[in-house]
């Protein structure tokens, strides 16, 4: 098990996945289980198992089973790093967005699946442009949230985020956990100077650790920019277009499993999440050949039944 072929795929200065590391956790906390929904070309799930320091991981076409007697194909892809598991970049619900309706806060835009125009920034022509969201993800709660505080001019701005959620700079992308005070950052303009498509800048001043418990983390998908202003701070909504693994990922189902049986080409596992409960397993089919092709079910809870 290897991080080798994930890195070799990717490009970390464009992309706010994590790098990671091969690392054992302490087992008392209970090896990660998690689905990802991932929308990119074609939507599919990602399967993901903890082992050996890092994220075994399967692409599943179809939604994954809850009950027995339903097999899924699995395609067995490169290992993940562990922080794969919580990689979803996200804002608070009262993050105000700049829209063609006013400013809305992202969880109203969200909840309502409001079918607006957001302010977003075209950094190959340098100017705003007026773009529609087409996506609308609710990812669950966390307590792994930063603020931000931004001066710009006289005005003072502050920005609840992930550490993962990737903010423009003048000198590129960064991840908001890669800031530094004094860094500067992109901002909208004042909103009667619009049309004048001219960006401005920022200055960081402050970093802290958002001190309000689990939050509900929210965020949206822009057409062809892939960026909007989120409490006038210029911030990524997914990995850009184009890139390996780009599409907006959401946790479908996460928790943790206990192994029963590994082997080279058959797992069994007890997995405890909120969607998926009980014992499963991944069986490898080396259909057509492929040895990377597996299935993907819910074993029978009667013992004597020896059929999948």
């Amino acid at each position: 098990m290897s991080l080798r072929d994930y890195r070799d795929k990717r490009d970390f200065s464009r992309s706010p996945e994590p790098i990671g590391s091969e690392r054992n956790r302490p087992k008392e906390k209970g090896l990660i289980y998690v689905i990802q929904e991932h929308h990119a070309r074609r939507l599919h799930y990602d399967l993901r198992l903890e082992m050996g320091g890092v994220l075994r991981s399967w692409a599943i076409p179809k939604e994954p089973p809850i009950e027995p007697g339903v097999k899924r194909l699995a395609i067995q892809t490169e290992d993940h790093p562990v922080e794969y598991a919580y990689f979803e970049g996200c804002l608070e619900y009262g993050t105000m967005v700049l829209t063609d309706s006013g400013l809305l806060s992202i969880g109203e835009i969200v909840e309502k699946r409001l079918k607006v125009n957001v302010l977003s920034f075209n950094i190959f022509k340098g100017r705003m442009e007026w773009k529609p969201i087409i996506g609308w993800f609710k990812n669950g709660q966390s307590s792994e949230f930063m603020e931000l505080s931004i001066s710009n001019n006289s005005s003072s701005k502050k920005l609840v985020l992930t550490p993962n959620h990737v903010i423009y700079t003048p000198l590129g992308k960064k991840k908001a956990e890669e800031l530094r005070i004094g860094d500067y950052v992109l901002v909208a303009p004042m909103l009667d100077d619009l049309k004048a498509h001219e960006i401005s800048v920022g200055k960081v001043e402050s970093i802290g650790k958002a001190d309000a418990g689990n939050i509900q983390r929210y965020d949206i998908q822009v057409k062809q920019n892939q960026n909007y202003f989120a409490e006038s701070i210029l911030v990524s909504n997914s990995i850009p277009e184009g890139l390996y693994g780009a599409g907006l990922v959401k946790i479908w189902d996460r928790g943790t499993y206990e192994p029963i049986e590994l082997s080279e080409n058959k797992l069994v596992f007890e997995i405890n999440g909120i969607k998926l409960r009980g014992k499963y397993a991944l069986i490898r089919t080396r259909w057509k050949g492929r040895e990377n092709y597996w299935l993907f079910f819910k074993m029978k809870e009667d013992p004597s039944d020896e059929s999948y």
